[in-house]
């Protein structure tokens, strides 16, 4: 929540100073003394503060998105088909527009799966420990995720996943 102090007759108006911004301004009240800023990438926020003379002040603010917890990525899954923690995915929230490549290594580096353009927290769009339609046995695999934004960004997560059968 962002506070301009305010004081009789005074004018205030919030702008994001972030040309890019084609999803929102991230600005609840433009013409408010307080409002809440909820932009979907780091922006500087501006205030202007005009009074009732026409003298004007303007201050500028830094808010800066922590994208922390947004995506959970399982470090084991056990694929034999009980109806638990049966496919290996990324859970995400609702700041994530696509996962636009999920892909699954042996410790050779041989890829064993790839899914491009797939829904956040679809269990279809996930690997469920095959490759070439064979169970795979317990094993330590790596993962490459790309994960796309709302806002048009890309995060590219890397780790390893293993299997308990």
């Amino acid at each position: 929540r962002a506070v301009a102090h305010r004081t009789g007759g005074v004018r205030f108006q919030w702008q994001n100073t972030n040309s890019r911004d084609s999803i929102g301004t991230g600005i609840s009240c433009r013409a408010c003394a307080e409002t809440w800023l909820r932009p979907f990438r780091n922006t500087i926020f501006m205030v202007i503060a005009t009074d009732t003379a026409g003298c004007t002040a303007s201050s500028k603010l830094l808010v800066e998105v922590n994208r922390t917890g947004r995506i959970y990525v399982p470090n084991v899954f056990s694929p034999n088909r009980d109806g638990v923690n049966d496919v290996f995915l990324p859970k995400t929230d609702l700041s994530v527009k696509n996962i636009r490549r999920l892909e699954i290594f042996n410790r050779w580096g041989e890829r064993l799966f790839v899914r491009e353009n797939g829904m956040p927290n679809a269990e279809a769009d996930g690997w469920n420990g095959q490759f070439n339609g064979i169970d795979l046995p317990p094993d330590v695999f790596v993962y490459k995720i790309e994960i796309e934004f709302l806002d048009d960004t890309i995060d590219v997560l890397m780790g390893d996943v293993t299997i308990l059968r």
